[in-house]
């Protein structure tokens, strides 16, 4: 297969796990075992881990799947987060459309080219880490200091 039908296929397998509430470990098992059988069951029956399926798809080079390393280097990174997660971190246009029941899934194919894809950097993943510990470093319980917790002002204990 050439290249064209593999990013084919590939959002194909992004469409339709966005539908089913696939992870992306499971889309990435899916479309390996729908692209090269026999390297999928060579690896089923060596038991080798799931790093040998993520170095075939990054010797794929496709698009809307890769993530950079570094500044020349670019890679597939999947991790077991949901599949709608991925995407909707990368292409939030795609996600809206995708959530939108109207849109059918082919025609989300017809133009899923045409939408932007951003993919995610070490820099922006600890970005976002950092965010998130000063946000729950901020939203700590405090201690309420109310008015209503003294009866000094209630006038109808007051003698």
């Amino acid at each position: 297969m050439n290249r064209g039908e593999l990013q084919k296929v590939w959002d194909n397998h992004l469409v339709y796990g966005f539908r089913c509430d696939m992870t992306v470990t499971d889309m990435t098992v899916r479309f390996v075992e729908s692209v090269n059988p026999e390297l999928f069951k060579d690896l089923r029956a060596d038991k080798v881990c799931f790093e040998a399926l993520v170095k075939y798809i990054t010797t794929l080079n496709l698009k809307r799947c890769m993530d950079r390393v570094n500044e020349t280097d670019i890679a597939f990174d999947p991790r077991k987060i949901p599949l709608r997660g991925f995407i909707s971190k990368r292409s939030p246009d795609l996600s809206n459309l995708l959530f939108n029941p109207k849109n059918k899934p082919e025609e989300v194919l017809e133009i899923i080219g045409q939408l932007k894809w951003k993919r995610q950097t070490a820099k922006s993943r600890s970005s976002k880490i950092e965010l998130k510990q000063l946000y729950n470093k901020v939203n700590q319980l405090r201690p309420v200091a109310a008015r209503s917790l003294s009866k000094k002002h209630d006038w109808s204990t007051v003698k």
